[in-house]
């Protein structure tokens, strides 16, 4: 899942507004490895144990706030956070803002880029 993300995210990424097919589809399937496997993943296991928590009573109080009590664990605390973060990310994707502008339509692989005008503006 890192070396998923890392790929998708910084390694693989051209900077300067370059890109080829090959490196569209690469990042592409990173970044859906990371969100729809890795974060679909994570915000199951969580929703499933905040549902059994609140079902099953274990609930801890931390200045008036309820709080389910698997997330007094700092490694389930942060696993959640990883998951917020995620879907705030997702949200951001530059490749989801270009889904229907294509800049070459010969090409399906152009479907795939992250360099249109939608995501240019969104990028300022």
């Amino acid at each position: 899942s890192l070396c998923a993300f890392m790929a998708g995210q910084a390694v693989y990424v051209h900077h300067d507004g370059t890109e080829s097919k090959v490196d569209n589809l690469v990042v592409a399937s990173c970044r859906a490895f990371t969100y729809f496997l890795s974060m679909t993943s994570l915000l199951y296991d969580h929703i499933k144990h905040i549902i059994v928590d609140c079902a099953t009573g274990n609930i801890v109080h931390q200045s008036y706030v309820p709080i389910p009590l698997y997330l007094c664990s700092s490694r389930q605390l942060c696993s959640l956070i990883l998951g917020c973060l995620l879907v705030f990310m997702v949200t951001l994707e530059p490749i989801l803002w270009c889904l229907g502008e294509f800049s070459n339509p010969n090409s399906p692989f152009e479907i795939f880029t992250s360099n249109c005008a939608a995501a240019s503006d969104e990028m300022k």
